[in-house]
């Protein structure tokens, strides 16, 4: 394995790991791995020969696709909390409404 072979491998690892974190829910982490990876992405595009790995190809197919996975589950739950502060802003609201019914403030 060359060097621009192992470096691409290991950008796919961080990718898969930041598809497991997302999975579980495990964001810090995530953000974590992703700066590793950042590094690692940058390292290997200026590793001599990065463009004639073997593999290459299906290896950064493999890391897009890790990425769109990522991001759907990013896209879910940034969709989930936005429900909870929309259901916390409505119950603030009631229990506004409440206070102000009740004479209290």
């Amino acid at each position: 394995m060359t060097l621009a072979s192992d470096g691409l491998r290991r950008i796919l690892d961080c990718s898969r790991d930041m598809e497991n974190c997302a999975r579980e829910g495990q964001w810090e982490r995530l953000l974590e791995i992703e700066t590793e990876r950042a590094g690692l992405i940058e390292g290997w595009f200026a590793s001599p020969g990065h463009g004639a790995v073997p593999g290459a190809a299906e290896c950064l197919a493999a890391i897009l696709e890790s990425n769109r996975t990522v991001l759907r589950l990013s896209e879910s739950h940034r969709d989930h909390l936005i429900g909870l502060l929309r259901g916390s802003k409505l119950q603030c609201h009631a229990v506004q409404a409440y206070r102000a019914g009740a004479g209290q403030t």
